[in-house]
């Protein structure tokens, strides 16, 4: 009997689908390398999910000294919006200042014209102080007593960065690469000039082998776990700590950060569909990053800010309607015990004999275009490969218009003969897909079945479930849910339609009646477990 033919050998294999391995998988695929990337569970569904929702230039970074980290967070912000302009949008932020603060009003002015003078010429409005009365009229629930003046700046927010993960991912798929979900690396060796991947399909449990040349750990807080894998006894690469946001059920009048919370730690609340996003706690974790979560200390913290901030608000615990908790991977630095003042640079490392098996760790959210380019340069020069790379000037998936308001314009005449799609409903879609909803609109034209509203009580459509499904690699209720569709933003978080959703996604997947009933009743878990708070 003829033995199984031997793998193909890619040029780069990376493990971890976060924006940090969807964005080097893009910048490979686009320098023409061959790679493969692994993701344990869903696309983004890690510390990609739990963030701030911010893409941003970091203001206080610049307050802790950190200029090179400022400059290359704005350029990079700028150039996103170039990149995806479907995706983020600018928004004011109120930074009030109390008298009886360490921080003082001429510093807070002075780091103000500071970081406009760093984003002259970027998409932003100009920067600047108010008088305590007009920064009331913004945001009239801030406490009012003490209040000496307010900053006042913009920064871009993301409502749903799983989104941005996915544009990568199909830029990279465009482009040649291969992208897996729900691929779990289970060893990793080395034979001769190349490395072999055990590979453990968590959907079906078969198990398959994956060769490349040079190997990325782009895993986040998983980095030392996998890094284990390939090399037992490595010293430890990553600080973990926890992060956990708050979503309340009042509408906030304007995002506000301040400094005036009783630790005098960083503390925010943002707008996001209609309703507050409140964050973050920044302590140290020990556990399997998968199953961080709010604990009642997060709670009354972030509750407690709110009530400082906001004390005619009187808020309480029965105005949260969900957490949620993430494992920031911080570049372990052994000259500082304190997880807020470590840099928020990244870290590529170099291991093994000839240094092909790289991790990289640190970063944020905002910089991972560029901890994508930095890792693929390295790749290259291991491989011995001089090409540039392109991700600056190439738009993501859905991008490629230079300005979304005039697309948006432009869509809506040319969808006017479908009565069955309002204009708001337009708008929707490029909100979530930029020039890609035309394709979701083809398929509602091509079968009117799934044309119309998914469920009542939320903006998404048919069409989008059998979208997730047949072009964007969803294989799971929370796939679609949480990071496909916009109703994992609605204050349940999606339950009420996910029954809506487990029909059309079972007709796609030929799901039987068992099986739709498990994969519902297993996000109406996991979605209970966001959405109870814990007891004290």
């Amino acid at each position: 009997m003829a033995s199984d033919p031997a793998p193909e050998t890619h040029d780069l294999a990376v493990i971890g689908g976060g924006i940090t391995g969807a964005g080097i998988a893009r910048d490979a695929a686009l320098r023409g390398l061959s790679c493969v990337l692994l993701e344990q569970g869903d696309f983004g569904s890690g510390t990609s999910a739990k963030t701030t929702r911010l893409v941003h230039g970091g203001l206080r970074y610049l307050e802790n000294g950190d200029l090179p980290l400022v400059i290359e967070s704005l350029r990079e912000r700028e150039l996103l919006l170039h990149l995806a302009p479907h995706l983020i949008h600018p928004i004011p932020i109120l930074l009030p200042l109390y008298r009886g603060e360490s921080r003082k009003k001429w510093k807070l002015s002075l780091g103000l014209r500071l970081y406009d003078l760093l984003s002259l010429g970027k998409g932003t409005p100009h920067y600047g102080m108010l008088e305590p009365r007009e920064a009331l009229r913004r945001a009239p629930h801030l406490e009012a007593a003490g209040l000496a003046a307010a900053g006042l700046f913009y920064d871009y927010q993301i409502p749903l960065p799983e989104r941005l993960v996915l544009e990568n991912i199909f830029s990279a798929q465009e482009n040649g690469a291969t992208c897996w979900n729900y691929r779990e690396v289970v060893g990793i060796s080395r034979r001769m000039d190349r490395f072999e991947l055990q590979v453990r399909d968590r959907l079906d449990g078969s198990s398959h082998l994956v060769c490349a040349r040079v190997v990325v750990n782009a895993t986040g807080p998983w980095a030392d776990q996998v890094g284990a894998l390939h090399l037992p006894g490595l010293p430890p690469k990553v600080l973990p700590t926890k992060g956990t946001h708050l979503v309340v059920a009042s509408d906030t009048d304007h995002a506000v950060f301040s400094g005036a919370t009783p630790d005098q730690r960083l503390f925010f609340t943002l707008p996001l569909a209609g309703m507050t996003l409140v964050g973050t706690t920044d302590t140290p974790w020990s556990g399997d990053p998968s199953t961080a979560a709010a604990d009642a200390a997060d709670v009354e913290y972030l509750l407690n800010g709110l009530r400082h901030l906001y004390p005619s608000r009187h808020y309480g615990p029965d105005d949260v309607l969900w957490t949620y908790s993430g494992v920031r991977p911080l570049a372990l630095q052994r000259s500082s015990k304190n997880p807020g003042a470590l840099s928020r640079h990244h870290v590529l490392h170099r291991d093994g004999t000839d240094g092909r098996f790289l991790t990289i760790v640190g970063g944020k959210y905002t910089t991972f275009r560029r901890m994508a380019e930095d890792t693929v340069d390295t790749t290259c020069q291991l491989l011995s490969r001089r090409v540039p790379s392109s991700t600056k000037t190439t738009p993501l998936a859905g991008g490629g218009f230079p300005d979304p308001v005039l697309f948006r314009e432009q869509l809506c005449e040319c969808t006017e003969r479908f009565p069955d799609l309002p204009r708001e409903d337009v708008e929707h879609l490029v909100a979530l897909y930029g020039r890609r909803c035309c394709q979701v609109i083809d398929l509602e034209i091509e079968d009117p079945r799934i044309s119309g509203p998914l469920a009542p009580g939320y903006r998404d459509r048919r069409s989008q479930v059998v979208y997730a499904v047949q072009h964007e690699s969803a294989r799971t209720l929370a796939d679609v849910v949480l990071r496909r569709l916009h109703m994992g933003l609605s204050a349940d978080r999606g339950a009420s339609g996910a029954a809506a959703v487990s029909e059309l996604m079972a007709n796609e997947l030929g799901w039987d009646e068992n099986t739709r009933r498990e994969n519902l009743e297993e996000f109406r878990h996991q979605i209970a477990a966001e959405t109870t708070l814990p007891s004290s």
